[in-house]
C-alpha cells in the first residue's frame, strides 16, 4: 500500500465562490479510498499564492516529507493547487520520482506513468499561463479603477476618511487641514506629532504618530482630491478633497525638500545653525557649549574645513538677530509687501506652470518611446529643458511655502512679540529662514567690542 500526502491550498476565500480546503480534502480522501491509498498526512496553506511561493509553510513541509521518503505520493485537488509556476510543479515531479512516487489529482491526472508525467507538465505550463492571464488582468482592472478616480477598495482606512474612503470623517479631516496650515506657517511635523499624541490623537489603526506618517498623508494625493497610481497624478478622484491642489504642491514641495531632512543628531538644536557665516573664511559657524557658555564659531582646518578665526557668544547673537527679524516683520514697508501678497493665492500660477510642464514630459515620452515621432538628441535636449524647469518651478514652490511663515503672523507689535515668545525652537528657525539668507559675522577689530556692527544680514528678495 503506497503513503501519500494530501495537500491542499486555498488562495482566496472571501467571496464563497473558490472551492474550500474542506472540500479539496474530501476529494483528496475519497480518490485515495479508491485507489488504495494511505494518507499519512494532510498540509494545508490558506491565503498563499501558489505562484509567488509566499506563505507555503505547508508545501515546504510536504517537501521535507518527500526528501525523507516518508511519502511516495502527493494527491491534490488540481495541478494549479499544487503551484501555478511550472518549475514548482515539475521540480516537485522529479522529487518524487526519485523515490519511486508521483503526484495523483481528483481530475485524472497521475504522473505514475511517462505520459501521466508529461500530461501533468502540461496541466501545470496552461496553469501558469492562466495565472500570468490573471495577473494581467487583475493590473488592467486596478488601472481602470484609477484612471476613473475610485479607491481601489479593501485596505486600511485612510485617515481623514470614513471606511470606504469615499466620505470625510469631519475631526480628522480638521486635524489634517490645519496640520497642513500650520506645516505652510513653519511649524515641524514633530512639533504637530506631539501635540497630537499629547491629546489622545491615533492614527486610523490606532496607532500613536510618527512624524514620518503625517508627512506620508500630507504629501498623498488623497488630501487633494487626486487619483495617484505607482507615483503618477491621473486626475481628479471621486472623494472630496481636504486641502486644495495648491496648497498640496507647496506642501509636497517644502515636505520633500532635502534640506528639511537632518541626519545629524543635534541639527538644529540652536536658533542659528545653519545662518551664520565666517566673515573671514565664509565657511558656517557652528554652535557649541563651553566653560563660559555657548558660542558660535568657525571650527580650524584642525577640526574642520574654517579658519578658527571667528566666534560670537550664542546669546547675544540669538537676541541681536531675534530684535532685528522682529523689528523687519513690524515694519510699515514689510506689512504693505504682506498685504499685496495676500491678494493672490501664493504659488497658483507656479502649480499651474508644474502640471503643463509634467505633462509636457508625459507626452516627450510618448513621441518618443511610443509614436516614434522624435529621434533620441531631440528628446534628451527637451527632456533635460523640461526637467530643470520643473525643478526650478519646485524650488520656487519650496520658497513660496517658505515665505507664507510670515503670513500667519500676527500684525504687529506686542502681539507679534508674543507669537515669537510662544513659538517653538523649529517655528522660529522658519520664520528667521523666511526673511533671512545668511548672516555673515566679521572677526572683532583690535579694541573693538562685540555687538551688531560685526553683523552682516543678506535679507531674502
Amino acid at each position: 500500500m503506497s503513503t501519500v500526502a494530501i495537500y491542499v491550498r486555498l488562495s482566496q476565500d472571501r467571496d464563497g465562490t473558490k472551492d474550500s480546503v474542506r472540500r479539496q480534502e474530501a476529494d483528496c480522501r475519497a480518490l485515495a479510498k479508491a485507489r488504495g491509498w494511505k494518507v499519512s498526512e494532510v498540509y494545508r496553506d490558506r491565503d498563499a499564492s501558489a505562484y509567488n511561493g509566499k506563505g507555503r509553510a505547508g508545501f515546504d513541509r510536504m517537501l521535507e516529507a518527500v526528501a525523507a521518503g516518508d511519502v511516495s505520493g502527493v494527491v491534490a485537488w488540481k495541478v494549479d493547487r499544487l503551484g501555478r509556476r511550472t518549475a514548482d510543479v515539475v521540480s516537485l515531479v522529479d522529487r518524487l520520482r526519485k523515490v519511486g512516487g508521483f503526484v495523483a489529482t481528483c481530475d485524472g491526472l497521475d504522473s505514475s506513468t511517462p505520459t501521466g508525467k508529461a500530461v501533468v507538465q502540461v496541466a501545470a505550463i496552461f496553469a501558469e499561463m492562466e495565472s500570468d492571464n490573471t495577473s494581467a488582468r487583475t493590473r488592467r482592472a486596478k488601472l481602470q479603477t484609477a484612471r476613473e478616480g475610485r479607491p481601489s477598495g479593501g485596505g486600511r482606512r485612510p485617515f481623514g476618511y470614513k471606511v470606504g474612503g469615499m466620505e470625510l470623517e469631519p475631526s480628522e479631516a480638521d486635524l489634517i487641514r490645519q496640520a497642513a496650515a500650520d506645516v505652510l506657517a513653519g511649524r515641524s511635523l514633530r512639533s504637530i506629532v506631539r501635540d497630537w499624541n499629547a491629546r489622545g490623537v491615533r492614527t486610523a489603526e490606532g496607532n500613536a504618530w510618527v512624524s514620518s506618517g503625517l508627512r506620508r498623508i500630507l504629501t498623498g494625493t488623497r488630501i487633494a482630491g487626486l487619483r495617484g497610481y505607482h507615483g503618477d497624478v491621473l486626475g481628479p478622484a471621486a472623494w472630496p478633497a481636504i486641502v486644495t491642489e495648491t496648497e498640496h504642491e507647496r506642501l509636497t514641495s517644502l515636505l520633500r525638500d532635502p534640506s528639511r531632512r537632518t541626519s545629524k543628531p543635534g541639527a538644529r538644536r540652536y536658533l542659528l545653525t545653519g545662518f551664520l557665516r565666517c566673515g573671514r573664511c565664509g565657511e558656517p559657524l557652528v554652535a557649541a557649549p563651553g566653560p563660559r557658555g555657548r558660542t558660535y564659531a568657525c571650527r580650524s582646518q584642525a577640526r574642520g574645513a574654517g579658519c578658527g578665526g571667528v566666534r560670537m557668544k550664542a546669546e547675544p547673537l540669538d537676541e541681536i538677530i531675534t530684535e532685528t527679524v522682529l523689528q523687519l516683520l513690524d515694519s510699515k514697508e514689510f506689512a504693505q509687501a504682506r498685504r499685496s501678497l495676500r491678494r493672490s493665492e501664493p504659488g497658483a500660477d507656479l502649480v499651474r506652470q508644474l502640471r503643463d510642464d509634467e505633462a509636457a514630459l508625459e507626452q516627450l515620452a510618448r513621441d518618443h518611446y511610443v509614436d516614434r515621432r522624435i529621434g533620441r538628441a531631440q528628446f534628451l535636449a527637451a527632456h533635460d529643458a523640461l526637467e530643470a524647469r520643473i525643478a526650478e518651478i519646485d524650488r520656487k514652490l519650496a520658497a513660496v511655502s517658505s515665505a507664507s511663515v510670515v503670513q500667519s503672523l500676527p500684525g504687529s507689535g506686542a502681539e507679534l512679540r508674543a507669537r515669537w515668545g510662544a513659538g517653538d525652537l523649529d517655528w522660529r528657525r522658519s520664520v528667521i529662514d523666511a526673511v533671512i539668507e545668511k548672516v555673515v559675522v566679521k572677526p572683532i577689530g583690535r579694541g573693538k567690542r562685540s555687538g551688531p556692527d560685526r553683523l552682516e544680514v543678506a535679507w531674502r528678495a
